[in-house]
C-alpha cells in the first residue's frame, strides 16, 4: 500500500514539474514577445523601416509593397537593389556615429528580425508559437524581400563568410514562410 501511495505522489510530482516547465516556457516566450513589440514601436525602428522602404521605392520605381515584392522575385532587380545600396552608402558622409546611413538602418532592421527569427526557431512548439505572428502583418513581412538582398550585399562588402550569411538568410526565409502559412490558415 505504501508503494502505491509513493508511486502516486511521485507521478503527481512529475506532472506538476512538467506543468511548471510549460508555464516557465510560456512566460519566457511572452516576455520575449513584449520586448519585441516594445522595440518595434521605437522611433529608431520606424525611421529604419521608412528609410529601407523609401530606398526600395526609389530604386525600383514603384510605390506599392506588393509591386516591390513581385519585382524582387527577379534576380536582376535584386542585383540592381544591391548595386544601388552599395553606391548609396559610399556616397554619403558618415555623420557622428553613422546613424544617418542606410547601412545603419539596414542593420537595425536586420538585427531585429534576426533576433525575432532566432527566438521563434529556438522555442519549443508548445505552447502557442503563433504569438510571434500576431502583430506582424503580411505587408510587414515584405521587408524581408528587401533586407535579404541588402544583407547579401553588405556581407559581401565586409567579407563575411558566405556560409554564415546563408544560414541567417535561410532562417529569415523560414520565418517569413511560417508567418505566411499562419496568415493563410486564419479563418476570418
Amino acid at each position: 500500500m505504501v508503494e502505491i501511495i509513493t508511486a502516486i505522489i511521485s507521478i503527481s510530482a512529475l506532472v506538476i514539474s512538467g506543468l511548471s516547465i510549460l508555464i516557465s516556457i510560456s512566460n519566457y516566450r511572452y516576455q520575449l514577445y513584449l520586448n519585441f513589440l516594445e522595440h518595434y514601436r521605437t522611433e529608431e525602428m520606424m525611421d529604419s523601416i521608412k528609410a529601407i522602404w523609401d530606398f526600395a521605392r526609389k530604386t525600383l520605381g514603384v510605390n506599392k509593397v506588393k509591386e516591390i515584392s513581385k519585382l524582387l522575385e527577379n534576380n536582376g532587380n535584386k542585383e540592381l537593389l544591391k548595386k544601388k545600396y552599395l553606391e548609396e552608402d559610399n556616397e554619403k558622409k558618415i555623420v557622428k556615429d553613422g546613424k544617418d546611413t542606410l547601412t545603419y538602418k539596414r542593420r537595425v532592421l536586420s538585427q531585429y528580425y534576426l533576433y525575432l527569427t532566432s527566438a521563434y526557431m529556438r522555442t519549443f512548439p508548445w505552447p502557442n508559437k503563433n504569438c510571434f505572428f500576431d502583430w506582424i502583418s503580411p505587408s510587414d513581412l515584405a521587408i524581408f524581400d528587401i533586407l535579404i538582398p541588402l544583407d547579401e550585399a553588405e556581407a559581401k562588402r565586409c567579407g563575411i563568410e558566405e556560409e554564415e550569411t546563408k544560414i541567417k538568410l535561410r532562417n529569415f526565409k523560414k520565418f517569413k514562410a511560417a508567418c505566411i502559412e499562419y496568415y493563410n490558415n486564419i479563418d476570418c
